[in-house]
């Protein structure tokens, strides 16, 4: 589950995404955002629908230390189907 952000932020685009014709941003938000694990944890599903599998497990790692019950969201949510085996072989 990924929390688009608009793209009208004051904070500054670090990267977007083409989608059709459009281009999504996605903002790096207020500080106050990156202490959320809800953030680091949509930034793993974003960079997993990218095929950035690295930065993704980087990220949902974070969000997991920060809320361990989002580890359990995680086994369901269907952005992280390709990380499946390797979030279960980390924590098995």
């Amino acid at each position: 589950m990924i929390v688009w952000m608009s793209s009208r932020s004051r904070c500054s685009a670090s990267w977007g995404v083409s989608v059709g014709l459009r281009r999504w941003s996605w903002p790096r938000g207020p500080v106050a955002l990156r202490t959320k694990p809800v953030y680091y944890y949509n930034m793993g599903c974003y960079h997993a629908s990218l095929g950035h599998f690295e930065q993704s497990l980087a990220y949902l790692e974070r969000a997991f230390e920060m809320d361990g019950d989002l580890r359990l969201h995680a086994k369901k949510d269907r952005d992280l189907d390709a990380l499946r085996a390797r979030l279960e072989a980390q924590h098995a």
